[in-house]
């Protein structure tokens, strides 16, 4: 994949949206932010909604919405539509280690099952899953935004790879310690 180099300075800098109904949103220090309803997701750039889109999950929410089948099911309908995006990505805002890991000892969920379910549905809407820790997950959020607008309007788009390759390079950048990207997408 060639490279996609981070603009020293950007032009001008779109506002980070974040959608009304995410409950503790990421702090994005130094960006502009508006609070708005998505259509899925729960982050985008000005502008771009309806095009790029994260979809963050807190590690128990990741547990939770993938083992109760109400909210699997919504989650799956969301991903649906993210999927038809240019470019989305489900950050589950925790240590990739850390994900198989019950978040209490009520859960009767093996961590292998809930791992392969973000695997599957990585597979199946062609969207990457990453795992940062909460320390970096807001720089890597804002730098992963950023990187996919750029690669969006790259001439030579194709060459630089797909949204997976590109999430990689940001992972690379963003040197989060814990932090994997899972499964490949179609």
């Amino acid at each position: 994949m060639g490279v996609l180099k981070e603009p020293a300075a950007p032009p001008v800098q779109r506002a980070v949206i974040v959608d009304t109904r995410e409950q503790t949103p990421l702090v994005f220090r130094g960006a502009p932010v508006i609070r708005r309803k998505l259509a899925a997701g729960d982050y985008s750039l000005a502008g771009l909604e309806g095009r790029i889109a994260i979809e963050r999950k807190s590690h128990q929410d990741a547990w939770g919405t993938a083992s109760d089948p109400t909210r699997r099911e919504r989650f799956k309908r969301e991903l649906k539509l993210l999927g038809t995006y240019d470019a989305g990505l489900i950050l589950i805002v925790c240590r990739a280690d850390y994900l198989r890991t019950r978040p209490s000892a009520r859960t009767k969920v093996d961590g292998r099952s809930i791992f392969g379910s973000y695997v599957a549905w990585s597979e199946k809407y062609g969207l990457p899953v990453v795992c940062v820790p909460k320390s970096h997950a807001a720089e890597f959020a804002h730098r992963w935004l950023h990187t996919v607008t750029q690669w969006l309007d790259h001439p030579q788009r194709e060459a630089l790879g797909d949204v997976f390759a590109v999430t990689q390079a940001v992972l690379r950048t963003t040197a989060a310690p814990g932090a994997g990207l899972l499964g490949r997408g179609r």
